[in-house]
């Protein structure tokens, strides 16, 4: 009798808590994270508050100006293969190696002297040596979206990356003075899928892509674990076992997987500024989307914890309950 009774009231406490405990921790996490994303917007903010500004813009175009006076489908035809063509000097990327802080990919640049007009469906790869990278998750380059002026423009020509920003001069009084600059980086960019792009030899390359594909095996193995131990702890459940020792050994293991695995991806990812310190400049800025989703995981692996905290719980309460009885 007292089994039942303590399961109807103080157990049904514990686990209320123990839920209350998991949303406030969300919340928690989800408030840290916007209010980091803020900070880094701080800036772009700060600089919209100017009530007039004026530019300077005095670099030639980076590709090809299209007269506006050209017949519709002409127009477009040729904005279609400039746009092509640009997108092939951007880079044509070849195979790549992901792994969850970072990958490895080839890429070819077409070169001014290679490249001619044509449509996509005429020219579909180029000609042109295959240069190796190294994929940094977890940074970006900076996109001042929200700047006056718009969005950052990022190019290569004849392979060698650059970045055109509009630069703030001076202010005198509620009028700002800006400055299109046009600065040659050491790296690259993927802007649609948000990462740096760090270059590396051909040796390094072929090495990384093998270690690369043997930490993805380790990590979707450590995860497939977790998956099979939680249909094991259901199907015991089905059965009516539910405090035992095996769900309670299998519930810790999957609690360490699921909370050291992100924990370790933040922690290598952070530490690739110090590893490529010297290619870090005010242009690249935290990707805060990978770190709200290592955030995501990192809670799932605290529910877990809690979860094993439960069970073992239950688990001595059960024990000592029987030897009442």
């Amino acid at each position: 009798m007292k089994k039942t009774a303590f399961m109807k009231s103080n157990f049904a406490i514990y686990i209320l808590r123990t839920v209350s405990l998991i949303v406030v921790s969300f919340i928690v996490i989800n408030i840290i994270v916007v209010l980091f994303t803020i900070t880094n917007d701080g800036p772009e903010s700060i600089t919209s508050t100017v009530s007039s500004a004026s530019c300077n813009n005095t670099l030639k175009p980076i590709d090809e100006e299209i007269p506006t006076s050209l017949p519709y489908q002409k127009y477009k035809s040729l904005k279609d293969s400039i746009d092509h063509v640009r997108s092939l000097k951007n880079g044509e990327q070849r195979m790549a190696v992901f792994s969850p802080f970072g990958g490895v990919l080839s890429i070819q640049f077409a070169m001014n002297k290679d490249i001619v007009h044509k449509s996509h469906f005429d020219q579909f790869s180029i000609d042109a040596p295959k240069s190796y990278f190294y994929i940094m998750k977890g940074w970006k380059m900076e996109s001042n979206e929200n700047s006056t002026w718009g969005d950052n423009t990022y190019y290569v020509d004849n392979g060698i990356p650059y970045i055109r920003k509009y630069i703030l001069k001076s202010t005198k009084g509620t009028h700002s003075y800006w400055e299109l600059k046009e600065i040659r980086l050491n790296y690259f960019c993927d802007r649609d899928d948000k990462t740096i792009l760090i270059p590396i030899s051909k040796s390094i390359y072929n090495f990384s892509k093998v270690a690369l594909l043997v930490i993805m095996f380790i990590f979707v193995s450590a995860y497939l674990v977790c998956a099979s131990m939680a249909f094991k702890i259901l199907h015991n459940i089905s059965k009516g076992k539910v405090f035992i020792e095996e769900n309670i050994r299998m519930l810790r293991q999957a609690s360490y997987i699921t909370i050291l695995t992100p924990l370790l991806c933040v922690l290598i990812v952070l530490s690739q500024r110090l590893i490529f310190y010297s290619y870090f400049d005010d242009n690249i800025v935290m990707d805060m989307e990978l770190y709200k989703f290592y955030a995501k995981l990192l809670l799932s692996g605290l529910a877990v914890s809690v979860l094993f905290s439960v069970f073992k719980r239950g688990f001595n309460i059960q024990q000592e309950n029987d030897l009442v009885v």
